[in-house]
């Protein structure tokens, strides 16, 4: 009788290790799934951010060619132009004023410069090109100018040793020369 009394309770220890195991395999699955979940949101997260910031950049680079009544410069990582700003234009005043948009290679940031603020449009940026066309063939002097292009390059993720990028391309042709 004390055989298996003792038979019993072997046979109880064994299925508590064999449910505990069972228990942390289910456990450590359904923590990896989600730190796995987790990554994913913050890289998807990440990328989100830097695709926001760059369509703002496109954005407000292709406002001010629409608007811009003279180039300035040829410059393929720097965009300068005059522009007629949209509050003097409502008002019916012609005071064109020089926007510069360049790329601070050390810092990773797109700066626009604007009355002499300096604002920063895009943050862990790239490459910034800029291309000029007079219809299209590329201009060769400022005054051939119709149509601008620009392409902007992002890395995405936290850390420079991030390897990922993001391209956004846009096109504007100045208004002031249709």
């Amino acid at each position: 009788m004390n055989e298996s009394k003792s038979s019993r309770a072997a046979f109880a220890l064994i299925e508590v290790v064999v449910a505990l195991s069972v228990f942390t395999l289910v456990v450590g699955a359904a923590l990896t799934l989600y730190q796995q979940s987790i990554l994913t949101w913050k890289r998807d997260e990440a990328r989100f951010d830097v695709q926001e910031e760059l369509k703002y950049a496109l954005e407000c680079m292709s406002r001010d060619i629409m608007s811009a009544v003279e180039v300035i410069d040829l410059e393929q990582s720097k965009l300068h132009i005059k522009v007629i700003p949209q509050s003097s234009a409502s008002q019916g005043i012609v005071d064109a004023k020089e926007v510069i948009y360049e790329w601070d290679s050390a810092k990773e940031e797109l700066i626009k410069i604007f009355e002499g603020k300096r604002e920063v449009l895009a943050k862990k940026v790239t490459g910034f090109e800029v291309g000029y066309y007079n219809g299209n063939n590329i201009a060769t002097s400022p005054e051939n100018v119709r149509r601008i292009e620009i392409a902007l390059t992002a890395r995405i993720g936290i850390s420079k040793e991030n390897k990922a990028v993001m391209t956004l391309k846009t096109s504007a042709v100045i208004r002031a020369f249709r």
